[in-house]
């Protein structure tokens, strides 16, 4: 028994120093670089603080400070695993043999380091630390053995960059950016798995890799942090945020990037497009069951597609971008375009979810549908601007859309055609409410025959501003008497396109609304009524066109004021006789002087008719009649056809005096026919009438007035006719008249009728007479003055 024992104390003894020099026995150094000698590892003269004849072994702390020689180093160990590397020197760089790393803080740099070598992180958790302002380069394979832990690059107030240009490989819970810090992955074939992986707290994981997220099945994350795609093609990996952050979660492209995981929305996310002219596509379907998505870009240049479907209840916000909504969408958040600079395409009829919460559109921002066949949406709609130049802030640039829910006004807004589809229609049919003018409008490319922009439905709408109507066609289309345009309107032509607008229903236009027709050139500018319908509008003034279509249509003028109308009157054919196409009323004076256009004129001729106030007819409407009903009195210098003046009507020859000329002329009993005297030239002097047919002067009175003294003999001819027929009341052939203290004797031919001075003088006028009873009361007084002296002389005497 005790030769056995001796037996094994002599074999422990003699295997003791075998035991002294295995690795894992030794204790844990920091060991400081000096580089005295060369720059391998392996020489203990390159050391400091190292027991193990001065070189480092498995478990030792490496430093790297500023103080040393020979920066450029080779690890020439094989098998090294070290706890931690920690650069403070600049101008480091480690390459040689792959070594790996034990501890949480793998790599503290508060200098830039660039890393050649191969590294294994073995830790539960793993974290590269630079300073803010510093990038830790990393060419050699990064691979985490983590076992189910973290890395993270940042964190523990080090904010700056970790580049990775080799590939990562291995397993870990996340690699994540964190505190500020940035990530950048280039390797072009990187393995690892993770869950997340991405940046959180105003980190940046900047993606230069197709491959940059690793394994397809990692999710893209950010929790308040930016995930940045720079490279060109299609990621499959989900996207998720983060439950809670205070920070924005954003991920942006700037290259032509296309997303085809599904994305959560937990805490907001951004998507962004940071290059003009290239586009972020989404694929995936977008759940905002627990946030809003925010859309932003460097301008309406950057693009970003949204194709999958957007779902939850919460909201799209879209910044100084162009988003284009795709998919058939069910979220119930309401949409946004609010930075002056940005525009929604929507080319699904659902793209903008359901209809209940709606679509606002700031200043300076606009919304495009764009179908490529017609569709009609009901949301509801809340407009801020007048849209993006040329453009508009509501558009269609598809085919025909019809938006069917309530449009709200909060100011100046223009609605605009950018599309070329044959007879497409951009069809208004909600309730336009609010405050704010109205533009309609095409765009530069836009042909007007092929599209116009129709206000249709079934309930007026009551919005308060003035409409302009500029290169387009518009249709006020809503149900018979029911308002499309509430107040004002001017439709103005340019130099490259006409504007018409053309009712197909009565009243759709405003009672008292002033229409201004202005045309460019050859491009007209007209108000159209449409056959058998009747508009009541205030007054037209401007030089365009209005036409009035067949079957008894009529446009009905009202208002009070004075106005002049210098551009044509049309009137199509099929017109019922007796019927007015153009209806004076109103106490004011309507001039009309740009003439009748004959061109669709055929059958019965049409009819003007004078109700109330004046109507002045200087131009050309030969084959127009008019009808000067009671209360209402017709003046001009113009051509005119028959007219007939009622009980009550007048008619006042010239603009004060003048002459003009009747197709023919049937005054009636009770009528006026007014005759202005202030020389002996007819037109420029007094008034005469030319009747091309017959004149028919059934007892009307004749009011004429005088305001100067002619030569006794003085012939006037106030009146030529093919035919005269009757005399004026009171005024046989032959009788005389008293006017303003001249004599004036009126006489009848076949062809004419005539006022003739036979005597008298001219009476003072108003003036004269105020002066002659101001003299007279002067001599009174001064009488008055001399009697009261005499008799005070007297007196005094």
């Amino acid at each position: 028994m005790q030769t056995i024992k001796r037996v094994v104390l002599s074999l422990v003894i003699a295997a003791a120093p075998f035991f002294v020099v295995s690795p894992v026995s030794a204790a844990v150094d920091t060991c400081t670089w000096t580089g005295a000698v060369d720059n391998t590892w392996s020489n203990g003269g390159n050391w400091t603080g190292c027991d193990n004849a001065g070189v480092p072994e498995n478990g030792d702390a490496l430093t790297f400070p500023e103080v040393a020689n020979n920066k450029s180093m080779n690890n020439d160990l094989v098998g090294l695993s070290v706890t931690g590397l920690s650069f403070t020197g600049t101008g480091y760089t480690v390459g040689g043999n792959a070594f790996s790393i034990s501890t949480v803080t793998a790599l503290d740099a508060t200098e830039s380091v660039t890393i050649n070598a191969d590294i294994t992180y073995t830790a539960f958790n793993a974290s590269i630390t630079p300073s803010a302002g510093k990038t830790v380069t990393i060419n050699g394979v990064s691979n985490f053995t983590l076992g189910g832990g973290e890395v993270n690059i940042g964190g523990s107030g080090r904010s700056g960059t970790v580049d990775f240009y080799g590939n990562i490989t291995g397993t870990a819970a996340q690699l994540v950016a964190v505190s500020g810090a940035t990530a950048v992955v280039r390797g072009a074939a990187n393995t690892y798995t993770a869950a997340t992986v991405g940046a959180e707290s105003n980190a940046h994981f900047v993606c230069r890799s197709l491959t940059c997220f690793g394994d397809n099945a990692n999710d893209i994350y950010s929790g308040g942090g930016v995930v940045e795609l720079h490279t060109t093609g299609t990621y499959v990996n989900n996207i998720q945020t983060s439950v809670v952050t205070p920070d924005t979660s954003s991920i942006w492209a700037y290259d032509d990037v296309t997303l085809n995981g599904a994305i959560t929305v937990n805490d907001g996310l951004y998507f962004g497009q940071g290059t003009n002219g290239k586009t972020l596509a989404v694929d995936g379907d977008v759940n905002l069951a627990a946030e809003d998505l925010q859309i932003s870009g460097m301008s309406r240049a950057a693009n970003v597609v949204i194709n999958g479907v957007v779902s939850g209840n919460h909201s799209i916000f879209v910044y100084s971008s162009t988003l284009t909504l795709a998919g058939t969408n069910t979220y119930t958040g309401a949409t946004y375009a609010t930075s002056n600079n940005a525009t929604i395409e929507v080319t699904n009829q659902s793209g903008l979810g359901t209809s209940g919460a709606g679509t606002q559109i700031g200043d300076g921002d606009s919304l495009e549908f764009n179908f490529a066949s017609a569709q009609t949406v009901s949301e509801p709609l809340y407009v801020m601007g007048t849209g993006v130049s040329g453009t508009g802030a509501v558009v269609q640039t598809g085919a025909s859309t019809t938006l069917s829910g309530a449009i709200a006004l909060a100011g100046d807004t223009t609605f605009g055609v950018d599309s070329n589809a044959l007879f497409s229609a951009f069809m208004l049919s909600g309730v336009i409410s609010g405050t704010g003018n109205i533009t309609v409008t095409t765009s530069p490319t836009t042909v007007v025959a092929n599209s116009s922009i129709q206000f249709t439905g079934a309930s007026p709408n009551t919005y308060t501003g003035k409409l302009t109507v500029q290169g387009v066609r518009f249709y006020p289309s809503k149900a018979a008497s029911v308002v499309a345009v509430t107040g004002d309107m001017d439709v103005l032509a340019s130099a490259s396109k006409p504007s018409t607008v053309e009712t197909a229903f009565s009243e759709s236009i405003a009672d008292t609304s002033h229409v201004h027709l202005v045309k460019d050139g050859s491009n007209k500018a007209s108000l159209s009524i449409g056959s058998s319908a009747t508009e009541t509008i205030g007054y037209v003034t401007g030089d365009g066109e209005l036409s009035v279509g067949a079957n008894g249509a009529a446009v009905v003028l009202t208002s009070n004021a004075d106005y002049t109308f210098s551009g044509t009157v049309s009137k199509f054919s099929n017109f019922p006789a007796g019927d007015s196409f153009v209806v004076k009323k109103g106490t004011g004076t309507a001039t009309l002087t740009g003439g009748l256009d004959t061109s669709y004129i055929a059958g019965v001729a049409p009819v003007f008719g004078a109700q109330e106030g004046s109507l002045i007819l200087n131009g050309v409407f030969t084959e127009a009649g008019t009808q000067v009903l009671s209360g209402a009195t017709l003046k001009g210098t113009g051509t005119v056809g028959a007219v007939t003046v009622d009980n009550g009507g007048a008619v006042s020859v010239g603009n004060s005096p003048g002459c003009m000329t009747f197709g023919s002329l049937t005054l009636n009993s009770g009528s006026t026919y007014t005759q202005e005297i202030s020389g002996t030239t007819a037109c420029t002097q007094y008034d005469q009438a030319t009747v091309t047919g017959a004149a028919v002067l059934g007892n009307a009175t004749l009011a004429t007035t005088l305001s100067t003294n002619p030569a006794d003999g003085t012939v006037f001819t106030i009146l030529t006719a093919a035919s005269v027929s009757g005399t004026f009341n009171g005024l046989p052939d032959g009788a005389t008249v008293n006017v303003n203290g001249v004599t004036l004797r009126i006489n009848y031919t076949a062809t004419s009728v005539t006022l003739t001075k036979v005597g008298g003088n001219l009476a003072p006028t108003g003036s004269s007479t105020a002066i002659y009873g101001l003299l007279g009361l002067c001599m009174v007084l001064l009488s008055t003055l001399a009697l009261r002296r005499y008799r005070f002389n007297n007196h005094t005497n």
